[in-house]
């Protein structure tokens, strides 16, 4: 029995298939795309400046490192040392790195990576105008080629993929949107199992993050297309039948991906708390000013999508074309939808119950998505629109107008140019809309593809101006300096295994240890373990949940996670150059230097310990204080050592000299005043320190944004979050150290400022003494690690590798042994006394399982395709037309 989608029964213009409009498409989104980026100097293939974002600071390291695996370090696949102080891969290969387009940026040199990321986006954008088209081809068959093309355009050119198209991991889910809801209808239709079953799998492997959201509007559109095609219980159950068993087969093919994943996600991003939000999200008001020409990233949901979609899928509801069940139920969907720009909840939802950061409203494109769909339906009556199709329509575009104009004191991005372009096109696209109905002329309908071509590239080459973006060339330069100093460090020193680290970074991008192939203590990654987070609190590192910045360590910091090798440069911040200087290490001025270059110069740590030793069986976690760093430092290792050494003598700050402003004292802490609001203030804290040693100053985390800090004349910049106070090192200058607190306000408000003096000797001391019961490691691959450690009694093996409750292993003489958790940090390995072989071996947690259910998809796949096909010749076929 054959049953219609479109309920209303009428004629539809006979006119042949198009089968290349796809390639059309895609044609014409890479022109459109790539010229928009010369108009705005985003092109970097024409010179352009097109780095920025996350893609700037984070993802340019992931895809480095992606690289050094294809070239042989196949070890790091599951675990890096790269990864901070060590962490598992599996979270970011499936949610940066394994969609298929990644392989092109493999043909390009490493340090041309930005461009080979822009070709891929390019790439990427055309390539949803393509699918788009498809899609629309078979769904809609009588569309015109015309509107096919600019539907086409305005998908894969929408506000949503403009303005994040830096985080192109997430446009492969945009890519394959259409061709799931293709391939689904012919799941409820044909019983074809393979194309929507493949997918599915394709869209979960490429980006389980973004495969979530896809698989949550799948099921609405299931419920769509079963209320659009009923017919009876009956073959409504078999559909959703269908459904659900597509999507468990789809579900299983990727199970080698999401299994692996779905572990490494509950043991880091998934420990955290879901914030208590308020019902009614802020700022939902504003939402129509998002249809708005040029509209930049400014906090609310990306929906633009030109003239012509928004004027049909308004149209679409006042059409007496369509039937009201049809209305009602595409409707539904849509608010469904939109539900997520006004219910925290809903929000919340879309995100997989994780408060998305920094860029919101990710799940915007299905938004826009079913709009364009459900105007496509519409233009499929282009021919047969009257008063009713398009008056509507005109008034809800004139409302909109109007309401922009009234917001564009309280949105960013509305000025009155952007308004009038926004008219301009809203008319010129309207105007020949309806001169199509009146007349029958092809050049109305190439008129209307032109308009919407100068909209979305009008719209793309505003966004891209407003982006925040650097000079390729930038990157160039940095990545070719570290790539010399950091090859000269390895070629000189062949120990088995040391860290390296540096307090400058380009772009505040904390991966340079992905994209130079080095163990590091500094990272920046969506998916990290807390506890490194509270530890460096603890120590007074700046971390947070899913990033590290090892910028402004200590000698005893810089010992202890065997950070042997740290980088100083005398480069100033340059922010043209997305350069920063964090200028917080001379307090290393005394250590040797390996090697000077570009501005750069490498100091040794010789006092570093191995990356396992052995420590007492009884060692004790100290109890961390919050304000007192050094404090909890000077604990950390008397743990270690069993001791109670001071490593650090306390310092005593004169009376701050004033300069317009007053100091007090209370029980909650320091405030200076300014007196005369109007003019500067400065408070100058001297301190006598009249032995030539490392000297610390921790300072409150709150001065960060109150003052401006100077250290010996030299300016201090601060990592842009700090959690913990602040330790800042130097060496005294002429028997005392010069803090300089220069107020950015009215009133800064303070509770820790200590300052102390560090004996490298004692430091020594307590290192030799660790280094004599050392891991001697003869193997080291960031999968095993395998060496020989002597214990003189019942102790234990103490690396500064992050705990995990799953993935390492641990053998002592050939024979499994426990491993266990030190420090509420580290894995530790208890020992017996004596002469030890111990091996450590990473397995990438759930993998095993991940692919046994693969393969078991593949078999059901097999299974059902067989027993569909025996079957189908004697059931016929549900079709939807």
């Amino acid at each position: 029995m054959a049953f219609s989608v479109n309920v209303v029964d009428f004629d539809y213009q006979s006119r042949p298939a198009r089968r290349w409009d796809w390639l059309l498409a895609f044609g014409l989104a890479a022109v459109l795309f790539f010229a928009a980026g010369i108009v705005a100097q985003a092109n970097p293939l024409t010179g352009g400046s097109w780095l920025g974002g996350d893609l700037s600071q984070q993802y340019v390291s992931f895809f480095q490192y992606y690289r050094h695996v294809w070239a042989g370090a196949t070890d790091q696949i599951g675990y890096s040392f790269a990864n901070g102080l060590g962490g598992s891969m599996a979270g970011n290969w499936a949610y940066y790195l394994l969609s298929p387009f990644n392989l092109l940026t493999l043909l390009f040199p490493a340090s041309q990576i930005p461009l080979a990321l822009y070709v891929l986006v390019w790439l990427k954008i055309s390539c949803a105008a393509a699918a788009m088209s498809f899609m629309l081809r078979k769904v809609e068959p009588t569309l015109e080629r015309t509107i096919n093309l600019a539907l086409a355009i305005s998908y894969a050119m929408m506000g949503y993929a403009i303005i994040y198209q830096m985080n192109l991991m997430w446009l492969d889910g945009v890519i394959l949107l259409p061709l799931l809801v293709w391939a689904l209808r012919r799941l409820l239709d044909q019983r074809s199992y393979v194309p929507y079953t493949l997918l599915l799998a394709l869209a979960v492997i490429s980006n389980y993050y973004i495969a979530y959201m896809l698989a949550a509007f799948l099921v609405l559109y299931c419920l769509y297309m079963v209320i659009m095609s009923w017919a009876d219980w009956r073959k409504a159950g078999k559909q959703i039948v269908r459904f659900v068993w597509g999507s468990l087969l789809g579900g299983l093919l990727s199970m080698v991906v999401v299994v692996p994943t779905l572990l490494d996600l509950l043991a880091g991003k998934g420990t955290q708390a879901t914030p208590h939000l308020p019902l009614i999200m802020q700022g939902w008001t504003l939402v129509p000013t998002k249809l708005i020409l040029g509209s930049p990233s400014n906090g609310l949901p990306n929906v633009f999508i030109g003239t012509l979609a928004m004027f049909a899928f308004v149209g679409y509801f006042f059409s007496t074309r369509f039937a009201l069940r049809e209305k009602i139920a595409g409707g539904l969907v849509a608010l469904i939808l939109a539900s997520g720009f006004l219910f925290n909840a809903v929000n919340l939802f879309w995100h997989g119950m994780q408060l998305p950061q920094a860029y919101p409203f990710r799940f915007s494109f299905l938004v826009s998505f079913w709009l364009i769909y459900l105007a496509a339906t519409q233009l499929t009556q282009i021919d047969y629109w009257h008063f009713e199709s398009w008056f509507p329509s005109t008034l809800v575009g004139v409302a909109v107008l109007g309401y922009a104009f009234l917001m564009r004191h309280r949105v960013v991005g509305i000025t009155w140019s952007r308004l009038l372009l926004s008219a301009f096109f809203f008319l010129l696209i309207m105007a020949t809309v309806v001169l199509w109905e009146k007349r029958s002329e092809r050049l109305w309908r190439w008129l209307v593809l032109l308009a919407v071509v100068g909209e979305f590239g009008a719209n793309a080459a505003l966004v891209a101006r407003q982006m925040v973006r650097v000079p390729t060339a930038t990157y160039t330069e940095y990545y070719q300096r570290t790539h010399q100093w950091v090859q000269t460090v390895q070629k000189q020193d062949d120990t088995a295994f040391y860290r390296l680290d540096k307090n400058f970074v380009r772009a505040n991008d904390r991966g340079d240890a992905f994209g130079q192939d080095y163990a590091s203590a500094s990272v920046f990654t969506s998916n990290t373990q807390p506890a490194i987070a509270k530890f460096y609190t603890a120590v007074g590192l700046p971390a947070y949940g899913y990033w590290a910045a090892y910028t402004n360590g200590t000698r005893l910091t810089d010992t202890f996670l065997g950070i042997k090798y740290f980088a100083t440069t005398t480069q100033q911040t340059t922010p043209a150059a997305n350069f920063t200087n964090y200028g917080q290490r001379n307090d290393l001025a005394t250590q040797p230097i390996t090697t000077q270059q570009s501005k750069v110069t490498v100091r040794e740590n010789t006092d570093a310990l191995p990356l396992g030793f052995a420590v007492p069986s009884n060692m004790v976690t100290p109890t961390y204080q919050t304000l007192d760093i050094l404090g909890n430092q000077n604990n950390l290792f008397n743990a270690l050592t069993g001791a109670d050494d001071a490593y650090f003598t306390p310092l005593t700050a004169t009376a701050p000299k004033l300069t317009n402003a007053v100091l007090t004292k209370s029980l909650t802490g320091t405030t200076i005043t300014k007196k005369n609001p109007a003019k500067p203030a400065q408070a100058v804290f001297t301190i006598a320190a009249p032995r030539q040693l490392p000297t610390y100053i921790t300072i409150d985390q709150s001065l960060l944004n109150t003052a401006r800090v100077t250290l010996n004349d030299q300016t201090i910049t601060f990592f842009p979050a700090q959690y913990a106070p602040v330790p800042l090192g130097t060496l005294p200058r002429h028997g005392r150290v010069t803090l300089t607190l220069n107020l950015l306000s009215n009133k800064i408000q303070y509770q820790a400022m200590q300052i102390d003096q560090l004996h490298p000797n004692i430091l020594q001391e307590a290192a030799t003494k660790l280094k004599q019961q050392s891991w001697r490691l003869r193997k080291v691959k960031a999968n095993e690690l395998a060496g020989a450690i002597t214990t003189t009694r019942d102790q234990q093996l103490l690396t500064t590798i992050p705990y995990s409750r799953r993935g390492w292993t641990a053998t002592v003489d050939g024979k499994p042994a426990a491993i266990k958790q030190a420090l509420n940090t580290f894995i530790s390995v208890p020992l017996k006394a004596g002469q030890h072989q111990v091996v450590l071996r990473y397995r990438i947690p759930g993998m095993r399982l991940g692919i046994g259910l693969s393969i078991a998809g593949l078999v059901l796949l097999i299974g059902t395709l067989i027993i569909v096909r025996r079957k189908r010749p004697a059931d016929g076929d549900d079709e939807i037309q």
